[in-house]
Order: structure tokens, then sequence, then C-alpha cells
């Protein structure tokens, strides 16, 4: 009875303790979704580095940019310069489901966003000598 009792007490720990990590981990999003070498501070084509309104902000978990306005929680594919990311999206204001794929070009010098918000998708360019005063 006694090796029973105390195999019941080990499955049910197991179980309490995979219960409390699913819901800690539902309950906040991940702060490294978005791989770092897409992170940073894009442009678009030929702005100055200084314009605000021509920069796409991409940290962790957030893509920021004109009408695009991200939160990603899952990573729904990722290739060698691509990658998809599941996450909510805010258009008006109101959260919805969305999927945003970031992908690479030139060698990682342009970026291309392939989200619904936006009507043009790029390419983006780090800021560089050439365009900062």
């Amino acid at each position: 009875m006694r090796p029973n009792l105390l195999h019941g007490a080990s499955v049910i720990g197991v179980v309490v303790v995979v219960a409390i990590a699913s819901i800690w981990l539902l309950r906040k999003p991940p702060d490294d979704v978005i791989p770092t070498e897409f992170r940073g501070t894009w442009l678009d084509r030929g702005a100055d580095c200084r314009d605000t309104n021509a920069q796409v902000r991409i940290t962790g978990n957030t893509i920021n940019y004109d009408r695009l306005s991200f939160r990603a929680d899952g990573l729904a594919e990722r290739g060698e310069d691509t990658v998809s990311l599941t996450g909510e999206s805010f258009p008006d204001g109101d959260a919805e489901r969305a999927t945003v794929q970031l992908r690479m070009q030139d060698h990682r010098t342009k970026l291309v966003i392939v989200a619904r918000e936006l009507s043009r998708p790029g390419p983006f360019v780090r800021c560089s000598g050439l365009n900062e005063e």
C-alpha cells in the first residue's frame, strides 16, 4: 500500500507542477519571440535616421510602424532569412489575432514586412552614415 501511495503522490506532484507552469506561460507573453537579427530600428528607404515617422521599431516581441502595431507571442515558421510570427495586431485600437512575416533581403541589409495593415511592405533599411545628418 505504501509504494502505491508514494507513486500516486509523485504523479499528483508532477501534474500540479505542469499545470502551474502552463498557467504561468499562458498569462505572460514571451519577451523574446522575434529573433535578434530582425530587431532594431529600420527606416523607409531614403529617410533620415531622425525621422520617427519613417522608423520601424522591432523589439523582442513588438513591431511598431505607421499603421502596424503588433505584439508577437509565437513563432509560426522560421527559415534562414524569414520568420513568420503569430500574435495580436491592434488596428483601430482593437486587438485581433494576426500573422506577420519578416523577410531579409540583399545579404540582410533590407527588411520586408508582410502584414495586412501595411499597404507598402518595404523594403526597409537600417540606419547608416549615409542617411544620418
